[in-house]
């Protein structure tokens, strides 16, 4: 005797669009590193526009374990992405971990050190819709620029024999001090420094392609390592 057929839900397929099961979050992690592809923008239930940035983050790897016994405090060591290139140090520190060497490699301070080994995998399904990253990574470099642009001075004045258009004006006196103190804002390189951008929301996670959709901008161009932190 045939079994019968599964019945078809006309709903789910006339809507692909339509609310899927969510995957068990896996335990939670101190954060992910990730890469940087790009924006776009999506609608939300109310028809509003979010732009988004697109991440690629992880699978990362854990490559080694820092303890207080031996290091001073606890934390674990992850790395993401494939080195080409890489000295015989690089490549015996990944070798430990059973895996290849990883381009991008930070730290990330745990409290519970014992929930994670050596080797383990770290992926997007430790996080999920509504929860909130610090995001840490390299501003897109401006080149030279002066303090107008640099620092947000307001310009001299543009007629009436001015001649003090866009100049930065005093740096400081002459005989007392007569030196410029350290930290003076002045012209100079802008751009290219790490940049934090708090409480970053995340918007959707695809499991199958390990993207997370952010809300709002990231530091960095398109390809760039990026730095997610888990805020709880």
């Amino acid at each position: 005797m045939e079994a019968p057929a599964k019945e078809a839900n006309p709903a789910a397929e006339a809507n692909p669009a339509a609310p899927q099961k969510e995957a068990k979050p896996a335990k939670p992690v101190p954060g992910i590193l990730a890469k940087k592809l790009g924006m776009t923008q999506i609608f939300d239930e109310a028809g509003k526009v979010i732009p988004v940035t697109v991440v690629e983050a992880g699978p990362c790897v854990v490559l080694q374990k820092k303890s207080k016994k031996s290091d001073g405090y606890d934390a674990i060591q992850i790395g993401f992405g494939n080195k080409k290139k890489a000295n015989k140090a690089l490549t015996g520190h990944a070798k430990a971990a059973g895996k290849g060497v990883s381009s991008f490699v930070k730290e990330f301070a745990v409290e519970k050190l014992d929930a994670f080994e050596v080797g383990e995998e770290i992926r997007v399904d430790s996080f999920k819709n509504g929860d909130e990253l610090d995001v840490s990574g390299t501003s897109i470099g401006k080149g030279f620029a002066g303090t107008i642009k640099r620092h947000h001075f307001s310009r001299g004045p543009m007629s009436h024999g001015s001649k003090n258009h866009r100049l930065p004006g005093s740096i400081g006196a002459g005989t007392t001090p007569g030196r410029v103190f350290k930290g003076t804002r002045m012209s100079g390189r802008m751009g290219g420094v790490t940049v934090t951008v708090p409480k970053v929301r995340v918007v959707s996670v695809d499991l199958e392609k390990n993207l997370l959709l952010l809300s709002g901008t990231v530091p960095g161009k398109k390809n760039n390592f990026v730095t997610l932190r888990s805020r709880a």
